[in-house]
């Protein structure tokens, strides 16, 4: 029955498809595939979020319902924080971050705002990956990234085992950590040998 509505809605020019699918969804109220043909008719954003809500008050179950509104809120949060940040309105921006905890583009896309706005690169890129890894400290994406700033090996490697400390499940931080032990351990035997050669 829901697929009467919906083929009816692609006979129509878009404001009467509009009228058709709000007409199926309050005859079948259950169908998920009429309450995402809704949403796509929608163009702004807190409309859209509406449907969904809509939707999952009548199908409580529908995990595509429930899928769809999570990713368009952290569509709509992304956008807001880029908008916040374009805008100069940076001190919205952590409180935006915590919605998408551990989404690593958003501090990368904060630092190139700053990058753009002519401020050093590098130091403002490292201090928001610092930011983010005190906001967010057990994500270990963001300090897999923030590690890649520094030069420092000694210090990445006494990082590492801290972060393996208070996140001792994390296989990516072990195996960073083995990778770097390798990558030292393997520079300072070329150097003996260097120096052994010289």
């Amino acid at each position: 029955m829901a697929d009467m509505w919906l083929e009816a809605s692609k006979l129509v020019d878009p404001d009467e498809a509009k009228d058709l699918i709000a007409q199926g969804v309050r005859s079948i109220p259950n169908s998920v595939n009429l309450w995402l043909e809704a949403l796509k008719l929608k163009n702004n954003d807190s409309y859209r979020i509406r449907v969904l809500k809509d939707g999952i008050d009548q199908i409580p179950g529908s995990v595509r319902l429930r899928k769809a509104l999570v990713e368009l809120l952290n569509e709509t949060a992304t956008t807001d924080l880029l908008k916040d940040a374009a805008d100069l309105r940076l001190s919205a921006i952590p409180k935006k971050l915590q919605i998408c905890r551990d989404f690593v583009p958003l501090w990368l896309s904060l630092a190139k705002i700053e990058e753009e706005r002519n401020i050093d690169f590098s130091t403002t890129l490292e201090s928001n990956m610092t930011l983010g890894v005190r906001s967010i400290p057990n994500s270990v994406n963001l300090w897999l990234e923030a590690l890649k700033l520094k030069n420092n090996d000694s210090y990445r490697i006494k990082v590492l085992k801290d972060r393996i400390d208070q996140i001792p499940g994390s296989v990516r931080l072990r195996k960073a950590l083995v990778e770097l032990l390798n990558e030292t351990a393997t520079t300072d035997l070329l150097k003996d040998v260097v120096e052994v050669c010289a």
